[in-house]
């Protein structure tokens, strides 16, 4: 029988009523198949985007890396769930299932390893694909511009 811990309901009525159960298997699984996602994900996306891809393979690229980052964040969240969800039954997970907390532990790692990796190729791409010329601050531009005027030196 797989392991289960006691986790609550978005209905708070059915909550009091009774509890329903979260399969550690299941998370193990599907933190498993997040990471798994990212992972490949992301690689795929750091070859295509060091490539010299054409303007209309840009609008997909960039299309692929904003589903990754929004299967990032799902994955961020599943992962605190879950955490939360061991957390509040600690000691029933150390007593009752020593085998499935390993491996849940090791997924948990896994999924942020990859969460991690993506985080950074995006912050990467976005920080590379920012535009060259940034506009300068209007106030800053018209202090220059003044002290150039008067011939005055900056602090």
């Amino acid at each position: 029988m797989p392991a289960k811990i006691a986790t609550r309901p978005a209905d708070t009525a059915s909550y009091a009523k009774g509890h329903t159960m979260l399969d550690v298997r299941e998370a193990i699984n599907t933190l498993n198949a997040y990471s798994m996602t990212i992972a490949s994900k992301t690689r795929l996306c750091e070859n295509l985007s060091n490539r010299g891809a054409p303007e209309e393979a840009k609008k997909a690229i960039e299309e692929f890396i904003t589903a990754l980052e929004a299967e990032t964040k799902e994955s961020i969240i599943i992962a605190i769930l879950v955490m939360e969800e061991v957390t509040r039954h600690a000691e029933q997970m150390v007593a009752g299932f020593t085998g499935e907390l390993a491996e849940l532990i090791t997924a948990l790692n896994r999924n942020n390893e990859a969460t991690d990796e993506a985080s950074k190729f995006t912050l990467a791409h976005q920080e590379k694909n920012k535009p060259q010329d940034p506009t300068e601050n209007p106030i800053a531009k018209a202090i220059k511009e003044f002290r150039e005027k008067h011939r005055l030196q900056p602090h």
